[in-house]
């Protein structure tokens, strides 16, 4: 009898281990294995090891693999692709009493939305998020995801207006460190872009971001580390520019999320040092900024700005093959981004 009990509470241990099998992914680029994931909220991640339970900030989670959730929306999941959002959102509406697994619902419907760049829905599940579920550890992604958006589209008033916003709550919902570091960064742009900020003024304070986000989180220094940059192209330090952007592009722990812009920041430093005597940077600036187009991360505004500006660098290099270059990416950006302010230039 005893040898009996002792298989079956040898199986129990043995299934409850097995059943460990989240992982989640940092943001300094290593990863946690072989545990059970209880809580997602603003401000923290838990979590179950072998031995005990354990927190850590929020801020410092990059992905999350939960198998809990791969089992409440299995049937989102499996959904055709053109049911899988209403499907997330129905299974969320149904787990609302469990706001750890309904955000993750919203979450990933929002995120389908954004990949297919229908922002305006996006931005209304975004919101039924943070209504539904406002302690959710993925609230900061709406105030992000709205921020990129009208950084691309242009939108200078809404993107200051928000920043702002962001950075308020930041401070007043006492939200981690790397969140705060994100919105300061978003504030420091909004002010150099309305002119508030010199050039020198934007890398002051774009230095201090790295020096604090750095290594820890990786994506806001990174952009910041690209900000630095160009604005010293901007300023005419073409070799300090270049070697800025070198730098993140060569870096090992550079976050494939941040190298689009790095990659056209270099491209356009090579455009500025061809002449006519010297054409070769104009053929490193094009293979750059077709590196921005084929970059699945890019979005469509920088893919835009890379096959405008690939093309004028096709056609100053004059190489072989160029006359080709100059013509296709040319049609391809009428083409695909015909409602682009690149495509009317």
């Amino acid at each position: 009898m005893k040898t009996i009990i002792g298989c079956l509470v040898g199986l129990a241990i043995g299934g409850s281990a097995l059943a460990q099998n989240d992982v989640i992914r940092w943001t300094d680029g290593t990863m946690t294995k072989d545990v059970t994931v209880t809580g997602f909220t603003l401000h923290e991640v838990s979590f179950k090891t072998r031995n005990n339970v354990e927190t850590r900030s929020a801020d410092r989670v990059a992905d999350l693999d939960v198998e809990k959730v791969k089992d409440k929306f299995k049937r989102a999941f499996a959904a055709p692709r053109s049911e899988r959002v209403d499907t997330f959102l129905s299974v969320a509406d149904e787990l609302k009493s469990e706001p750890f697994l309904s955000q993750f619902g919203y979450y990933e419907a929002a995120q389908m939305l954004l990949d297919n760049q229908d922002y305006s829905d996006a931005f209304q599940i975004l919101d039924e998020l943070e209504k539904n579920c406002p302690d959710s550890g993925y609230k900061p992604l709406r105030f992000r995801a709205k921020l990129d958006y009208y950084l691309e589209n242009g939108q200078t008033a809404d993107f200051a207006a928000l920043a702002a916003k962001y950075e308020t709550a930041t401070q007043v919902e006492a939200y981690p460190k790397g969140f705060k570091l994100e919105a300061t960064y978003y504030r420091v742009l909004a002010r150099g872009i309305a002119g508030e900020l010199s050039n020198e003024q934007l890398r002051t304070e774009m230095q201090q971001i790295v020096r604090e986000a750095d290594p820890n989180y990786p994506v806001t220094a990174n952009r910041a580390k690209t900000r630095i940059a160009d604005a010293l192209r901007l300023e005419g330090k073409l070799q300090e520019a270049k070697q800025e952007f070198e730098e993140i592009v060569d870096g090992s722990k550079t976050p494939p999320s941040a190298l689009p812009a790095a990659w056209l920041g270099l491209a356009h430093v090579y455009a500025a040092m061809g002449t006519p005597a010297n054409k070769e940077p104009y053929r490193d600036a094009l293979l750059a900024f077709l590196r921005v187009y084929l970059d699945d991360n890019a979005p469509d505004g920088l893919k835009a700005e890379a096959l405008f500006y690939g093309a004028q660098a096709a056609s100053k290099w004059g190489g072989e093959s160029s006359s080709f270059y100059n013509r296709v990416l040319r049609a391809r950006l009428l083409n695909h981004y015909p409602d682009s302010s690149w495509a009317e230039k």
